[in-house]
C-alpha cells in the first residue's frame, strides 16, 4: 500500500481531482468505476504515450508519411479497445459485485451506458491525439507542396474511417461477449472477430474483376442482412410489438434502404465499401446489444464457477 501510494497516489491538485471524482461517481458511479482503477489510468495515458512517439517518428521517415505505421498504431489501440470491453466485467463477475449492482436501483441501461462511456472517455485522448496528429501531417505535406501525397493521406486512408467505427462499436461487441464467455480472451478473441468479419467480407469485392455482377450483388446482400439483423434485434428488444407494424416494417424497411445508398461499390470506392462494413459492424452490435440487455435483465450471465 505504501508503494502503491508513492508511485500512483495524487500529488498535486488534491482537492480538485477529489471533488471531480465525488461529481462523477454521485453523477454516475458506473462511469466512475470503469476509470478509476491504476490500471485503467496507466491504459488511458499510455496509450497516448505510444500515439506520440509513433506520430512524432514517422513523418521522418525519410520525409514521408507511412500508412503502415498508421494501420499498425490504430490496429493496436482498437486491440486495447478491444481488450478493455472484454475484461470489463471481468473483475465483477469474480468479485460476485455484478449480482449487487443489478439489486440496486441502477438499470441496465444505465450500466451498460455507464460502461460505454467510460470506454470512450478513457480512450478518446488517444482518438484525438491520432486525428489531430494525422491532420497535422496532411498539412505539412500541403505546405511543403506535396498536393498529391496530401490528397491521398486526407482523403484515401481507409484507418481513419476504421479508427472511428472501431471506437463506437468496438466497446458494444466487447461489452456484449464479456457476459457470454468465461474467459476474457475468448471475449477478446470472439470481438475481434465480429468486428474484422465485415471488413474480409467486403476485401472479397476484389473477386469483381473476374465477376462484373459480383460487387454490387454482395454489396446488396451485405445491406439486405444488415437490415435483417437489425430486424431481428428491434423484435428481440420489443418483443410486445409483434402482429402488422413489425410485418410492413420487416417488408418496406430493407427497399427503403437499399434505394437510398448507391449499388456500384467497390473496395477501391473506399467511402461506399467502408459504408456497407460500418453498416453490417453495427447491426452486429445492435444484436448483440440487444441481447445485453436481456441478459441483465433475466440475471442470466457466465461466471468463473458457470452461469449464474
Amino acid at each position: 500500500e505504501k508503494w502503491h501510494q508513492r508511485f500512483f497516489g495524487q500529488f498535486v491538485w488534491k482537492n480538485y481531482f477529489h471533488r471531480r471524482a465525488g461529481r462523477l461517481l454521485d453523477r454516475n458511479p458506473i462511469v466512475w468505476l470503469q476509470g478509476y482503477s491504476v490500471e485503467a489510468r496507466l491504459g488511458k495515458w499510455g496509450w497516448c504515450l505510444l500515439s506520440t512517439i509513433v506520430l512524432s517518428v514517422t513523418p521522418l521517415d525519410l520525409g514521408q508519411f507511412t500508412d503502415d505505421a498508421m494501420v499498425l498504431l490504430v490496429g493496436t489501440v482498437l486491440a486495447g479497445l478491444a481488450y478493455s470491453a472484454a475484461r470489463s466485467f471481468a473483475d465483477e463477475k469474480r468479485s460476485g459485485a455484478l449480482e449487487l449492482i443489478l439489486v440496486t436501483p441502477i438499470r441496465e441501461r444505465e450500466l451498460i451506458l455507464g460502461r460505454l462511456l467510460g470506454l470512450w472517455i478513457g480512450f478518446s485522448p488517444t482518438l484525438i491525439l491520432i486525428l489531430f496528429g494525422w491532420f497535422a501531417v496532411t498539412m505539412w505535406h500541403v505546405q511543403f507542396s506535396i498536393g498529391n501525397r496530401a490528397i491521398e493521406i486526407f482523403s484515401g486512408d481507409s484507418w481513419v474511417m476504421g479508427l472511428l467505427s472501431g471506437w463506437v462499436l468496438l466497446p458494444v461487441m466487447g461489452l456484449s461477449l464479456a457476459l457470454r464467455m468465461k474467459h476474457v480472451l475468448a471475449a477478446w478473441f470472439g470481438t475481434a472477430f465480429l468486428w474484422l468479419l465485415p471488413i474480409l467480407l467486403m476485401k472479397t469485392v476484389d473477386l469483381g474483376h473476374l465477376i462484373p455482377w459480383w460487387p454490387t450483388a454482395l454489396v446488396l446482400v451485405s445491406r439486405l442482412a444488415a437490415v435483417g439483423l437489425l430486424g431481428f434485434a428491434w423484435l428481440q428488444y420489443h418483443p410486445q410489438r409483434s402482429g402488422m407494424k413489425t410485418l410492413l416494417l420487416c417488408v418496406g424497411l430493407p427497399p427503403v434502404v437499399l434505394l437510398s445508398l448507391p449499388y456500384h461499390v467497390g473496395w477501391s470506392n473506399g467511402v461506399a465499401g467502408f459504408q456497407a462494413v460500418v453498416l453490417l459492424q453495427a447491426a452486429i452490435a445492435t444484436m448483440l446489444l440487444t441481447q445485453l440487455f436481456k441478459q441483465l435483465r433475466e440475471r442470466r450471465f457466465v461466471i468463473d464457477g458457470g452461469s449464474a
